[in-house]
Formats: C-alpha cells, sequence, structure tokens
C-alpha cells in the first residue's frame, strides 16, 4: 500500500515538464492519475481468478509480448488453470506451444528466433513467386517454420511433429472449438 506522501511524490508533476513526457526523478512517469494509483495498491494474489478459456491475437512480436502476459498468469497461479487455447496468425502459434505445455520461457525462447528465416523460404527467391502461386499455398511455402514448430510440438508430446487435434486432446485431455464460417 502507498502511504499519503508516496502518493504525493507521485502525483507531484515537475512544472518545467510538459503532461507527456516522463520525469526520470524516482523513476516514475510524472502523469501518473489517482487511478493509476489505486491500481497500483491492488494485490492481484488476493483474487482467485476463474479464467478458463485463453485467446491470443496475431501482430508478428505481438507473439513475443505473450510471453509476458503467460509469465504473469504463472505468478499468479492462473496459468494451470487455462484449459483452452485459442490465435491467429502468431498468437496461433503461442496458443499452440502452450497448450502442448511450454511456460513462458520456453515460448519466448521459440518466438525470439529469426522468424524471417523460418517463413521466408522461396526456393528460387522472386523467381519463385509465379510457380509457388500456381502450384502450392502462396509465394513462401513455410516449410522451415513447420519442420521448426513440428520439432517444438514433438519434444513436448509423443515424439511425432504431425501431432493432430485429435491426439492433443488425447494427451492433454483438452477441448478445440471454431465457429462455422
Amino acid at each position: 500500500m502507498l502511504d499519503d506522501e508516496e502518493k504525493e511524490r507521485i502525483l507531484d508533476v515537475d512544472k518545467k515538464e510538459s503532461l507527456n513526457q516522463t520525469s526520470i526523478s524516482n523513476k516514475r512517469p510524472s502523469n501518473i492519475s489517482e487511478l493509476d494509483i489505486r491500481a497500483m495498491e491492488v494485490n492481484p494474489t488476493d483474487y482467485d481468478y476463474p479464467f478458463e478459456n485463453i485467446v491470443f491475437e496475431g501482430g508478428g512480436l505481438k507473439g513475443v509480448a505473450f510471453c509476458g502476459s503467460i509469465q504473469v498468469l504463472e505468478e499468479l497461479g492462473i496459468y494451470p488453470k487455462i484449459k483452452r487455447f485459442a490465435g491467429t496468425s502468431a498468437g496461433a502459434i503461442k496458443a499452440a506451444l502452450i497448450a502442448v505445455g511450454y511456460n513462458s520461457k520456453e515460448t519466448e525462447d521459440f518466438l525470439s528466433k529469426d522468424m524471417a528465416k523460418l517463413f521466408f523460404d522461396a526456393r528460387f527467391g522472386i523467381f519463385s513467386l509465379l510457380p509457388n502461386l500456381l502450384t502450392g499455398f502462396g509465394w513462401n511455402p513455410g516449410n522451415r517454420f513447420l519442420e521448426t514448430l513440428g520439432e517444438a510440438l514433438a519434444s513436448k508430446t509423443n515424439g511425432n511433429p504431425d501431432l493432430t487435434f485429435a491426439e492433443v486432446v488425447r494427451l492433454l485431455e483438452c477441448r478445440f472449438v471454431k465457429n462455422k464460417l
């Protein structure tokens, strides 16, 4: 809990600075509101969270940022209660990893790899564009990425890099849901 003196010190805005800048004194933002102070006083471990589902959105580097959210869930004891995982794009990669048992540090290590080298694997560069579009799923087949993800999934499951949803359900007793399109 913050005492009154601490609150005053946090709210004391240096008049020489704009409210949009941060003050380096005391390493705290100079524009903290009363609501922010009240939020700082809340201890998340005092609550029981009934969360069973987690969904991650896509967005490239957000996949790595989600590692911090999983770390917080681990620290609060919420992570073991999560039963269903979903995501799109980078979030789907994250959801797949945590669904098979990866923790925040392991997912961060996986997602911190040079993904561009894994995704952009057209054999002949720009000359692969037309043939790959006509015969495959796009310019870059993504085979390197699929191999790397398969190895990651295999290391936490039965050793099968081509794990199916049915096998995940059997191994981990979790459920997958989908929407009608």
